[in-house]
């Protein structure tokens, strides 16, 4: 009996603490074992060792895909356009209307370049003022002003910006760019002046400006679900000047010859390759007006206020007791429409 009942607990003993090992799957992969040792011979007392593994699967980077957008627009608007030289007895001013073409392209979510934007547009204006003899002074005058600007700009958005700036919404948007630019201003101006000293005047502009430039842009959002937004800009550039001055008076005699008028003004000045700055900023609007999904994108509006200023070098100015630099310096107001193929 005894015999009987000494196989019996070592029976009962090796089904409890040599169990097999216990695995388990799931569909993440992940396993659980457990062992157990079996009764040491000898021993009254067991030793358990259990031992726990957990495998997790490699983390992997999920797959965003590379987004891009191109985008065309429309522009047009007035400023308003002075110019001030040492050899110019005063300020020329004048206001304009303009038009201009844009296009861009947008590229989101490259591998460590992130988001960046490529950009360039032409912006125009052709004035011409052409009056009648005034009866009071009999004088006529005739002027144009001639404005073209061009520019590329390389834009790259920084992203997650509330990591560093907690308060400002997470629609916010903060952009660094650079760029080339050039632009010309041609200002001609005819005055015919009758009477007992009969003349013609004659004055001349050319300026010339070109040279990189580099800025900050900050976007952020009023209306998400609308994608309105209202954003600000500064741009600084190192830029190269070319400066054409001209300036004739002719008599008109009896016969209607002309001669030229001695004067003590400079008639005729160049500047060529003058060191030469600008700055620009401006705050602007945008919108969507629609989309339309069965063309692929959608059309929007945007409105901005801009200023900009170019400074080329100094001259002696007409008394000659200061230096004064050749300055001009425009406001625009702009309106666009644009439509992004997206």
């Amino acid at each position: 009996m005894k015999k009987l009942l000494t196989v019996f607990l070592l029976m009962y003993s090796s089904i409890v603490f040599s169990e097999p090992d216990v695995i388990v799957d799931s569909e993440d992969n992940l396993n659980i074992s457990i062992n157990q040792t079996e009764v040491k011979q000898g021993s009254q007392k067991t030793e358990e060792d259990i031992l726990l593994k957990i495998d997790l699967p490699e983390y992997e980077e999920p797959y965003i895909p590379i987004d891009s957008s191109f985008r065309t627009r429309l522009i047009t608007g007035m400023l308003y356009s002075s110019h001030t030289s040492p050899y110019v007895s005063a300020k020329i001013s004048d206001n304009s209307p303009f038009y201009g073409i844009g296009l861009s392209t947008t590229f989101a979510n490259i591998p460590i370049i992130g988001n960046f934007s490529l950009d360039g547009y032409a912006q125009h204006t052709d004035k011409g003022i052409f009056s009648l003899f005034e009866k009071s002074e009999l004088t006529d005058r005739d002027s144009s002003f001639y404005r073209t600007d061009y520019a590329i700009t390389l834009g790259h958005k920084i992203e997650k910006m509330t990591n560093w700036i907690p308060w400002i919404p997470s629609e916010s948007e903060l952009s660094v760019f650079m760029g080339y630019k050039w632009g010309e201003t041609s200002i001609d101006n005819v005055e015919i002046k009758l009477g007992e000293q009969q003349r013609i005047t004659k004055t001349h502009i050319d300026l010339d400006t070109k040279g990189f430039f580099a800025g900050l842009g900050y976007v952020f959002p009023l209306d998400v679900r609308r994608n309105k937004k209202l954003g600000f800009y500064y741009s600084y550039g190192r830029l190269t000047g070319d400066y054409h001055y001209t300036y004739n008076i002719n008599a008109i005699s009896d016969d209607n010859i002309l001669s030229p008028i001695l004067s003590d003004q400079q008639n005729d000045i160049t500047l060529e390759d003058e060191k030469a700055e600008s700055h620009k900023f401006g705050i602007y609007f945008n919108g969507i007006i629609t989309r339309v999904s069965g063309l692929g994108g959608k059309l929007t509006y945007g409105i901005s206020l801009d200023r900009y200023q170019y400074i080329i070098g100094s001259a002696l100015d007409r008394t000659g007791e200061k230096q004064v630099p050749i300055e001009e310096e425009v406001y625009s107001v702009n309106v666009s429409i644009n439509w992004t193929f997206d």
